[in-house]
């Protein structure tokens, strides 16, 4: 069950899916164009990590409603958010995905915008001062650069960028929000959230950071509803997702259909 007053955030990790049996089951859950998409990887490990972050949505959506995995059909904003699209009983059911490295991570919740970032912290990118300079706001850029050993600049680093990631996702808009007109501060009540002149946001949100190992960190940005913060829980997403594929794997292809 999921109440208005929580999300779940559902973790997969790709290398663990590589049964030829499960694989080819997990086909049978991909619409014609999942499909064609699929089909235009020429490297396998980022064919893998599309097939599964596919299978991860289809299988964890399908835990929410009385719809087989196959049977969801999607589409995307005219900014290439993925919503729901049919059955349309179940369009106040939203999602959002992302994958980075090893982790994939889908977030869940009834009602309410919402955007999730998974990005790997073990291989920083060079320049990073550089980066935050060119695409962070000047107030994140400056406190990025206050900070006195590289390992707080790159935590610190990795937080703004998931944050900021998983707030464009939850607006709908991704990159043309732009993210220098936004600035995160974090202080013992929790993480803020402040606007540069000119940038209008009507929406109350809340935000909050997981690590859930020693490599990955998770930015979640939920719409707030009714005043209330939702409460985040984690999940478990690869017994889900196995389940389904053995459960299709023993009765052949979409569920004989």
């Amino acid at each position: 069950m999921l109440g208005t007053e929580e999300a779940h955030l559902w973790c997969f990790r790709p290398q663990k899916l590589n049964e030829g049996r499960l694989l080819e089951a997990g086909l049978s859950f991909l619409s014609s164009d999942e499909r064609a998409r699929l089909d235009r990887f020429l490297v396998p490990e980022p064919r893998h990590v599309f097939l599964c972050t596919r299978l991860v949505a289809r299988s964890i959506l399908s835990l929410y409603a009385e719809v087989e995995p196959w049977e969801w059909i999607f589409q995307t904003n005219p900014y290439g958010r993925p919503e729901i699209a049919s059955p349309a009983e179940y369009r106040r059911l939203r999602f959002n995905l992302s994958n980075k490295n090893g982790l994939i991570v889908c977030l869940v919740a009834r009602d309410g915008d919402l955007g999730v970032d998974v990005e790997d912290t073990s291989q920083p990118p060079r320049r990073l001062l550089d980066i935050a300079d060119r695409f962070f706001s000047a107030r994140e850029a400056a406190a990025l650069r206050a900070l006195r050993s590289t390992e707080e600049q790159r935590s610190r680093f990795y937080h703004y960028w998931t944050l900021k990631e998983s707030y464009i996702k939850a607006r709908g808009v991704g990159l043309a929000l732009g993210l220098s007109g936004f600035s995160f501060l974090f202080e013992p009540g929790g993480i803020r959230i402040t606007y540069e002149p000119g940038f209008v946001d009507p929406q109350e949100w809340d935000f909050q950071l997981l690590h859930v190992d020693g490599r990955h960190v998770i930015g979640v940005t939920l719409e707030r509803h009714k005043l209330s913060n939702k409460q985040l829980l984690p999940r478990n997403a690869e017994e889900a997702v196995f389940h389904e594929l053995r459960r299709v794997s023993d009765i052949g292809p979409a569920g004989g259909l």
